[in-house]
């Protein structure tokens, strides 16, 4: 017949094999949640790319229509900075009377 320490001794075993258990299945419950969380984060950005992707395609769409539209601007020529400062002076000027006296029109020879 068993004594009282050797119950004592299997009831402690046998509890702290029950809280290893319950730790355990706690810890599989957990790591549950995260993969799902992990796999719903991953069905947003698959979501999110296929949306990047038909973007960019009627981006690539648009560039081509401008492109054979004759509306870019490659090609054109661009003003250089004197230029720009030049033409923002005359706007300034126009209907001062002061435009021919800072710019005089150049007599073409």
């Amino acid at each position: 017949m068993p004594d009282d320490d050797d119950v004592k001794l299997k009831a402690a075993a046998d509890k702290a094999a029950a809280e290893e258990l319950v730790r355990v299945e706690a810890e599989k419950n957990n790591a549950g949640e995260l993969i799902g969380k992990a796999n719903e984060a991953a069905e947003r950005l698959e979501d999110a790319n296929k949306e990047l992707g038909k973007l960019l395609a009627q981006q690539e769409g648009m560039k081509v229509e401008e492109t054979l539209g004759g509306t870019a601007s490659a090609g054109t020529p661009q003003k250089s900075k004197d230029e720009i400062s030049e033409d923002s002076a005359k706007k300034m000027l126009v209907g001062t009377g002061l435009e021919d006296y800072a710019f005089p029109k150049k007599d073409p020879i």
